[in-house]
């Protein structure tokens, strides 16, 4: 059975024995006394008659019963046990898969090995499980060997922004069934909910790193624009340059105080796809590089033919929304502006469309409140000042969903066409001349949303600025072939329908391209940057370990006590007596 202490401080007891050595080595100087009577000379004459020296330890039997005192006294101060040959234990360690932690990943897969492998020793088995808090990736070991969990923490990088840990701290925790312990691995000392171990080998650091940007045209020049936060305790000076394909821009100077944000831009070169903007490197170079890549959105063509307020409307909305093409004929659009009729056929459109009633159709008195549904097209939105006494005649169907209502009434509500696979078609259900809908906000954030909703789902090329993990919709024509993902320049891996159904961009700034069949044919281009300020926030580290806690919860459930604890005990008592009575009669 493995040997353990349980209070190993009490191994320091063991410095009784060089202080032991000293005092049966060390001398003190002789004392000269007169007599008068020659026989007291013989009780006075002294071992030592040149004062304080060294000399020679000299072997006797309270000398050694004193050495066997100070090991009993350490014997029982450290408190040993002994591991139970068929104890067992569960070990889930759970690694914090926040960006923020590969700024201390050396640390980490030093300082971790020593931990576990001292979990080890507390079990005559141990059972590891290997996860991140990352609840979409895979468990990255489970089973007996830890030297194959240790190569997998080799292997391992964090990918996610800032997350809630709980979820995953619940799954490691429904893992341990009866002896064992959850650790969580992170790089901020803050309280866990429940019952998990905290490690942390992080220290406070310095970081400047960009947090935001923007581009924007003005008069025909593109031009842009980028925040850089100093996330640190002290003023920092530093150097920034923008990057076009194998070229670079002379070095700028910039200087931040602590906590401050400043912007940075430039004008983007007309020849030039892309451009990276770029920080001097520090401890978390994750937000040091800027990667932007010139808007191309994707062209929607649009049909009005409706006439009156909507038609105004409809013009001033998509005077506001870029590469927006009227056309004058309806089976050639992408998005249609038109009224429904009464008879309304799914034979009457060809693409996805905004109706509004048709002129003079007599609607039903409303009353109540107005409420919106829980949909992302009127999430967020507040309808209740919308003012309406009627609705605009339209008969809803089955299938219809509806999204705003006055009493029983829907007065907006989304059709979908049997012959149209594509996006729903949205119908206003009231006529807009008698309502003040033109002057609410949700009125216009609802038109425009639905309007970027049909973009989203035309099969076409497109290129825009990402944030890291954000969710990208994806929009192909699957006869023409499937898709790949490259992330600059080197193809990584096809994606399955189910990645392109909830496609999410890159974890780490960079540029990536989605082609379709042949690599010529480039369906979506994007840069992606990483803006996550809580974890560009380093100067929030700190170590943190409360594995001690458990480790004597697991010592004490895994190995049986000393059985001879009270033996020692008694000799710790009738060694030093002995002692004493043995240097007594040396005298």
């Amino acid at each position: 059975m493995n040997l353990l202490f349980e209070n190993p401080v009490g191994l320091w007891a063991l410095l009784g024995i060089p202080a032991l050595i000293a005092i049966h080595t060390l001398q003190a100087r002789a004392r000269h006394t007169r007599a008068s009577t020659l026989f007291l000379l013989e009780h006075l004459a002294p071992e030592s008659r040149s004062g304080w020296h060294w000399e020679r330890l000299r072997s006797s039997l309270p000398l050694w019963l004193q050495f066997l005192a100070v090991l009993a006294l350490t014997w029982v101060l450290a408190a040993p046990r002994w591991v139970r040959e068929e104890s067992s234990q569960q070990v889930v360690v759970v690694l914090d898969a926040s960006l923020s932690m590969s700024a201390f990943l050396e640390a980490t897969r030093a300082g971790l090995p020593p931990r576990l492998r001292k979990l080890e020793a507390l079990a005559a088995e141990t059972e590891w499980t290997l996860v991140e808090s990352n609840m979409r990736a895979p468990t990255l070991y489970r089973g007996r060997d830890l030297g194959a969990l240790l190569r997998a923490l080799e292997g391992w990088a964090p990918t996610l922004g800032g997350h809630d840990f709980t979820p995953a701290l619940q799954f490691a925790t429904s893992l341990v069934r009866g002896n064992g312990v959850v650790v969580f691995v992170t790089d901020h000392a803050e309280p866990l909910p429940g019952g998990p171990a905290m490690l942390s080998f992080a220290k406070p650091q310095e970081n400047t790193g960009f947090v935001g940007s923007s581009i924007e045209e003005k008069d025909g020049t593109l031009t842009w624009r980028a925040l850089v936060r100093n996330h640190g305790v002290a003023a920092r000076s530093l150097e920034w340059h923008v990057k076009i394909g194998d070229g670079e821009t002379v070095p700028n100077k910039l200087t931040l105080a602590a906590g401050e944000t400043q912007i940075i831009g430039g004008v983007f070169p007309s020849n030039a796809p892309r451009l990276s903007v770029q920080l001097q490197r520090d401890a978390f170079p994750v937000d040091d590089v800027l990667p932007l890549v010139r808007p191309r959105p994707k062209p929607l063509r649009v049909a009005l033919t409706v006439d009156g307020p909507e038609r105004e409307i409809a013009t001033r909305l998509l005077r506001g929304i870029s590469a927006v093409q009227t056309v004058n004929t309806p089976a050639k659009a992408d998005l249609l502006f038109a009224r429904l009729p009464q008879d309304d056929t799914p034979a009457t459109r060809s693409c996805p469309a905004i109706f509004f009633p048709a002129m003079g159709t007599p609607g039903e008195k409303l009353q109540g409140w107005v409420v919106a549904e829980k949909h992302n097209l009127v999430a967020d939105t507040a309808w209740q000042s919308l003012v309406c006494a009627e609705t605009g005649g339209i008969k809803p169907q089955t299938g219809d969903h509806s999204l705003v209502w006055r009493g029983g009434a829907p007065l907006i509500f989304l059709r979908q066409d049997r012959a149209l696979p594509a996006a729903p078609s949205l119908v206003f259900n009231f006529h807009i001349p008698g309502t003040n809908a033109a002057r609410i906000p949700a009125f216009v954030v609802l038109l425009r949303r639905y309007i970027e909703k049909v973009r989203e789902d035309l099969p076409m090329p497109q290129a825009l600025n990402a944030t890291t993990h954000q969710a990208i919709p994806l929009a192909c024509d699957p006869a023409q072939g499937s898709l790949s993902l490259r992330i600059d320049g080197e193809v990584v891996q096809p994606l399955s329908p189910a990645q392109t159904a909830v496609f999410r961009a890159p974890a780490r700034p960079c540029f990536f391209q989605i082609t379709q069949g042949s690599p010529e044919n480039i369906l979506l281009e994007a840069g992606v940057q990483f803006s996550d300020l809580r974890e560009a926030a380093l100067k929030d580290c700190g170590l943190a370990d409360t594995l001690v806690l458990h480790e004597k919860t697991l010592m004490r459930t895994n190995s049986l006590p000393d059985p001879l604890r009270r033996l020692w005990l008694t000799l710790l008592l009738a060694l030093p007596l002995a002692a004493w009575i043995a240097s007594q009669r040396s005298v």
